[in-house]
């Protein structure tokens, strides 16, 4: 995973998916994150139905790293 200023890059072996992040500076970071029937629309078929185990690793790994708040469109 890489943690980029304004993105996440998700990673698995030869496919990633970028989520948008908009920084703040008086409180968390905005994680934009498409609502599950979104994601199955819109993400790669290798992350549809796996919206809840993806967001959690990212979330894990942020985790002490940076403030996140899960903002759904």
């Amino acid at each position: 995973m890489h943690i980029g200023w304004q993105y996440i890059r998700y990673q698995e072996p030869f496919r990633h998916l970028e989520l948008g992040v908009d920084p703040t500076t008086d409180g968390p970071d905005l994680l934009y994150l498409p609502t599950a029937d979104r994601w199955d629309r819109e993400m790669p078929a290798w992350s549809q139905g796996r919206r809840d185990e993806i967001v959690a690793i990212i979330l894990d790994r942020v985790s002490g790293r940076r403030d996140l708040e899960i903002e759904e469109y």
